[in-house]
């Protein structure tokens, strides 16, 4: 609803055939956009050796990949 009332300009949708026809019906343009890959390190931070500050930013430092 938002994005018909141009509340917003985007927004992700279905796959179904029907609500992209419907969609269209209403002017608007889709593009299809493959998933998002997230990936999440977690540390305990009470735990040995995740505990020292140093550590992680060496991590941190070790696992920055370049963007784009």
């Amino acid at each position: 609803m938002a994005l018909l009332k141009g509340e917003i300009s985007m927004t992700g949708g279905l796959k179904d055939s029907k609500w992209l026809k419907y969609m269209e019906s209403k002017g608007m343009v889709w593009n299809r956009v493959g998933p998002i890959d997230l990936k999440v390190l977690y540390f305990n931070l009470k735990m040995k050796p995740f505990d020292d500050r140093r550590v992680r930013e060496a991590f941190a430092y070790a696992l920055v990949r370049k963007m784009f």
